[in-house]
């Protein structure tokens, strides 16, 4: 079925993604459709979570893409999926450490 014609039999993205998953399509495949449909890479990426799809599955997808760090990173911002967890998956192996600071001003987390 053409997207044109589920978006005007109501059917909702998720109800699409599922079906396209059941069809057998893999993420990379679902990703690449949802761009050339016009959909952002916030939207996609939002829809993919809500389907229990790890960061780090979601990470492997967006540099399969082709996307630059600099652009993951201010995706992963706008996901709210944190500094450490996307620094842990693009240096693997080497967990980051906060650490502390004294300033005249207080505790400083660097």
């Amino acid at each position: 079925m053409k997207y044109d014609s589920l978006v005007r039999n109501k059917k909702t993205d998720d109800e699409i993604y599922m079906m396209w998953m059941k069809q057998g399509k893999n993420p990379d495949q679902i990703f690449k459709r949802w761009i050339r449909l016009g959909k952002s890479d916030e939207e996609t990426s939002r829809l993919f979570l809500r389907h229990n799809l790890q960061p780090d599955q979601l990470y492997g997808i967006l540099e399969r893409q082709g996307k630059s760090m600099e652009s993951i990173y201010k995706l992963w911002e706008k996901l709210n999926l944190g500094d450490r967890r996307i620094y842990n998956l693009w240096v693997p192996g080497k967990p980051k450490r906060l650490t502390t600071k004294s300033t005249e001003c207080g505790t400083m987390r660097t």
